[in-house]
């Protein structure tokens, strides 16, 4: 049956009155406990949670290839793609303060995209750009000397050089000075020991950062990767491994190359003061 408004019962009102319901007692009310407002340390770097991936910098406009976020902040992380940028960074960097030296290399790399563009430089014109590190001239003529020989023979894990006494004294004394170790050479020599201007610090860069990869080495392939054979000298170089092997769970020394285990804790400290450092690297309002 269908009820219609004039069929529909109204419930009856109940009196009020003036007693008060009797509250059950049987119910405990409890109290929450507040919780404690955490405490910062005048110690703790406002940017360094903020810091919890790899940083990127800026993509300058005419750069021929893209930059990569750094983890440690190392300009090497940043243009590890390009063999030709490592290269020519090592002989930038020398006696140079990298921050300097960063968007004089993003300039070079730009006006000179290739090795034949830097072949054919106009020595005024590319001493004038490197003047504000000094040493222009020096670093000039050995830039335009370094991209001839990179055309005259391209690095490629064909062909192999000899540098004396690197990675160790005595290293290279059995190689002729213009010898070229095949791919069936047990000898040491390296991919671009020939190129001028390339050192103890441009060979630990180019091992650590690209030698793998131009070898054709995947990662997890059982073969050991090479910058765990690297003991470097260079003041940022030497920290960015230890830090690489802290990752990995080990306290590194980087002078014997020995290890030994750490802790969650060890690891967690190290992990925050490379994100610090990569904050500071990149510069204010870069994430």
């Amino acid at each position: 049956m269908v009820t219609t408004r004039s069929q529909t019962t109204v419930p009856q009102q109940t009196p009020a009155t003036n007693s008060a319901p009797t509250p059950d007692r049987s119910i405990t009310t409890k109290k929450r406990k507040r919780k404690p407002t955490p405490r910062t340390s005048h110690h703790f770097h406002p940017q360094a949670r903020k810091a919890n991936r790899p940083i990127q910098i800026p993509q300058p406009s005419d750069l021929p290839f893209q930059l990569r976020p750094a983890d440690y902040g190392l300009i090497q992380e940043r243009i590890r793609d390009s063999l030709y940028a490592l290269v020519v960074q090592v002989i930038l960097w020398n006696q140079t303060h990298g921050q300097a030296a960063r968007p004089i290399l993003f300039q070079l790399l730009s006006l000179y995209p290739t090795p034949f563009h830097l072949s054919t430089a106009a020595l005024p014109s590319l001493t004038s750009l490197l003047q504000p590190l000094g040493l222009h001239n020096i670093r000039a003529k050995r830039l335009i000397a370094l991209a001839s020989a990179w055309l005259a023979a391209p690095p490629c894990k064909e062909r192999r050089y000899r540098r004396l006494h690197y990675p160790q004294k005595g290293a290279g004394v059995d190689i002729k000075p213009d010898e070229v170790l095949g791919p069936s050479d047990p000898r040491e020599g390296w991919e671009i020991a020939h190129l001028p201007g390339m050192g103890p610090y441009a060979l630990d860069s180019y091992r650590i950062f690209y030698r793998d990869r131009l070898r054709g080495v995947q990662e997890g392939s059982g073969e050991e990767p090479e910058w765990k054979r690297v003991v470097p000298l260079d003041k940022d170089l030497k920290p960015y491994l230890k830090w690489r092997w802290a990752r990995e769970g080990w306290d590194w020394d980087e002078v014997t190359g020995k290890r030994r285990e750490l802790s969650v804790q060890e690891v967690e400290k190290v992990e925050e003061d490379a994100a610090q450092r990569s904050v500071k690297d990149a510069g204010p309002g870069t994430q």
